[in-house]
């Protein structure tokens, strides 16, 4: 069987892992992009009215990507505003791009649409091959590279790569050969996602409330849709499904209220478990995990993906450090400048998912009335809510940015 040889391979060609891969083929690398789904899913068309399922992007991930030259903004939405408030309770904080001189605080786009963009200039970049129907076999470690045995449409191949990255999600094969232990905690929580049609228009404010059940976080698609995020307990998460639209959209107008008028549409709606996993260690000898892989956050903030793109940038910047993309210099020093911020989100988000949720019957007062004292110090502190929405936006976060190299 011949051996296949490549700078670096990156297993997940999504939003991460394709990200990655542009990074790393602009800097001169050659990159093999493998992924378990066939060509044609990968590319299918989604524009699907209320059914676009939705990313939202910080502004400094928007930033990052613009200034790589990866993608520009194109078939967005821009978020001007966030609210936050809490169901029944006079607590409130709204924060301005104008704030922070920002043209905005985020984008939200179609993430197929994202998606399927990325993987058409990657499929283009002479640097860059794509491997479908790609499944794992077996990885060997060695001092100067790792040695991947896989499937590629059921036919046996061998790789060997300077530097692994798996971007292959929460339950990632990689991370499960590499034997890289994880740590869970399951929130009882379940998230429901769906578009939903208003009548007023939302002027690109996005709205994050917290109620009794959990979260819910809206964001603006259109001149007046909205992607909706609506957390709940686990147990009522069946019977929340079984609703028909009409109750559906009732029980969401109860939970939010009037400041988008009635709400009288709603996509495809889809459900799917909150848990907080997060692997023991991000690097092993030349493999590195990337997005879900090294971490799945609770989805309150929004944070998540913003995270591991800020990953992304660093990991591609340390290999400025060597000619060596998977050089223990390199990973250590991306390690090293990555810890922060990461264990800053993940502080964050877990905070938020236990705090902002149903407490026993004998804290509920007690909470409500810290958590409205905490949103309403929030919005008469300016300093306060700066910190607050830079934080959001991905601001002041250090990162060394990879630079175009030329590598034989």
């Amino acid at each position: 069987m011949s051996v296949d040889r490549t700078d670096v391979l990156i297993v997940g060609a999504g939003l991460v892992g394709t990200t990655a891969a542009l990074l790393y083929a602009n800097a001169g690398y050659q990159v093999l992009l493998a992924d378990k789904r066939p060509a044609v899913r990968a590319m299918a068309d989604s524009s699907d009215g209320l059914n676009l399922r939705t990313v939202a992007l910080a502004h400094r991930s928007v930033q990052l990507l613009q200034e790589a030259g990866i993608w520009q903004l194109d078939e967005c939405c821009p978020i001007s505003a966030i609210h936050v408030s809490e169901r029944g309770s006079f607590g409130s904080v709204r924060m301005r791009a104008a704030e922070f001189s920002l043209p905005a605080l985020g984008y939200v786009v179609g993430n197929q649409v994202l998606e399927q963009q990325l993987l058409a200039a990657a499929s283009r970049h002479e640097r860059i091959r794509l491997d479908y129907s790609w499944t794992l076999d077996s990885l060997t470690q060695h001092a100067e590279a790792i040695e991947v045995r896989s499937r590629r449409d059921q036919l046996p191949a061998t790789t060997l790569c300077r530097l692994l990255i798996a971007a292959d999600g929460t339950e990632s094969s990689i991370r499960s050969a590499m034997g890289m232990e994880t740590r869970r905690y399951a929130y009882g929580q379940s998230a429901i996602v769906g578009n939903l049609q208003c009548a007023r228009p939302h002027n690109n404010e996005a709205f994050e409330r917290f109620t009794e059940s959990g979260p819910l976080a809206f964001l603006p698609i259109g001149e007046d849709q909205v992607a909706m995020v609506l957390t709940l307990p686990e147990a009522d998460t069946s019977a929340t499904m079984a609703l028909t639209d009409h109750e559906f959209l009732a029980f969401v107008q109860s939970q939010f209220g009037g400041r988008l008028g009635r709400l009288s549409q709603v996509g495809r709606r889809h459900a799917f478990s909150l848990e907080l996993v997060e692997s023991r260690q991000q690097v092993s000898g030349r493999c590195v995990l990337l997005g879900n892989a090294a971490r799945t956050v609770h989805p309150v903030a929004g944070q998540g993906l913003n995270l591991a793109l800020r990953d992304v940038f660093q990991l591609a910047g340390s290999c400025q450090r060597s000619d060596d993309p998977g050089a223990a210099a390199v990973l250590q020093h991306f390690t090293a400048r990555r810890l922060s911020d990461q264990r800053r989100v993940v502080r964050q988000t877990d905070a938020l998912a236990r705090v902002f949720r149903r407490q026993p019957a004998g804290l509920n007062a007690i909470m409500g009335l810290l958590k409205s004292s905490s949103l309403l110090t929030l919005d008469l502190i300016p300093g306060l809510r700066r910190g607050f929405g830079a934080m959001n936006a991905g601001l002041g976060v250090p990162l060394d940015l990879p630079a175009a190299r030329q590598h034989d």
